[in-house]
């Protein structure tokens, strides 16, 4: 069975995500309702289910699906309006927010690292023998 589009029986809530889900599943080249359903970890009688307005998207189902294929709630919710637009946005959030996080990891590092250096420094300073001309001796 082919991931079948939205229908008349599914809430306007519903059909906009059926409609997001069925985009990303043909952007991963999956062309089975049951791989959908794999890849987001429910039962494909549960996706024919909403197909046929007999089930609802509940927020936790939302939430899984936004987790398993990496998506965020406002594409998952919008409409699909400027598509490629949006999903560039997202990759560029997304990488933005690791080169973010790559960058407070090494700051961390370099933190650390400045740190042991400085107290290697400290130890070197306060126990290295002062040099023979510069003792004040009392004779």
């Amino acid at each position: 069975m082919t991931i079948a589009p939205s229908t008349n029986k599914m809430s306007n809530f519903d059909r906009i995500i059926w409609d997001r889900l069925k985009e990303y599943a043909e952007s991963q080249g999956m062309s089975k309702q049951r791989q959908l359903a794999e890849a987001i970890g429910v039962h494909s009688h549960h996706l024919s289910g909403i197909k046929n307005g007999r089930k609802r998207f509940g927020p936790i189902l939302i939430r899984r699906i936004c987790e398993k294929l990496e998506v965020s709630q406002e594409w998952l919710l919008s409409k699909g309006e400027n598509n490629a637009e949006k999903s560039a946005q997202t990759e560029r959030s997304k990488d933005m927010k690791e080169l973010l996080d790559q960058w407070k990891q090494l700051a961390h590092h370099w933190k650390a690292q400045y740190e042991e250096l400085k107290e290697k420094y400290d130890e070197l300073a306060n126990t290295r023998p002062l040099a023979a001309g510069s003792q004040n001796s009392k004779t």
